[in-house]
């Protein structure tokens, strides 16, 4: 029996920008990573549009290392499309939100990044272009990259997350 684990700790998977992590946040992240690779087969790692785990990665771990945790299947990545959102109102000129705007709509609504952001060969060549790599060693590495990426149907969860929410709202209401 294998065993996996989810890990969405690389950075925020809702993030549309690189965060600033210090070092000992850094650190933190590469040792639970390494901690989850002893205890369980493989490790899932959800990234953003922007990919900042797979770039993460390879800047603490190098190119090689990250090639070979994919190559072995003991690290997947999954570009984490899902989004609810909520309505909070609409900044008026004067620079006051206007919360009359969301009156009548529901609290909540779903939502997924765009068939361009899911693209895994982008994906990949988004957090790539943050280095000096050649184009052939990018086009390897992409290869092996791309057997391990998962895109999830982002808008079905999302869209079931939602109505669950609203669903349970409504009965807890009535």
């Amino acid at each position: 029996m294998k065993n996996e684990v989810f890990n969405n700790t690389i950075g925020n998977p809702y993030g549309f920008n690189y965060p600033n992590l210090t070092k000992a946040q850094k650190t933190e992240i590469v040792s639970s990573l390494f901690e989850q690779l002893v205890i369980f087969d493989s490790i899932t790692i959800t990234t953003n549009r922007v990919n900042f785990a797979l770039t993460f990665l390879i800047s603490c771990l190098g190119i090689n290392t990250v090639e070979r945790l994919l190559d072995t299947g003991y690290i997947k990545i999954m570009i984490w499309s899902p989004m609810i959102f909520s309505g909070t109102g609409k900044f008026i000129d004067d620079k006051t939100l206007d919360h009359s705007v969301i009156y009548g709509q529901p609290p909540i609504a779903a939502g997924r990044l765009s068939d361009e952001d899911l693209d895994p060969e982008r994906n990949i060549e988004f957090a790539l272009s943050n280095f000096l790599i050649n184009k052939d060693r990018k086009r390897i590495f992409s290869k092996i990259a791309l057997k391990n990426y998962i895109v999830p149907n982002g808008m079905e969860f999302s869209t079931g997350s939602a109505e669950l929410i609203l669903n349970t709202t409504t009965v807890h209401l009535n």
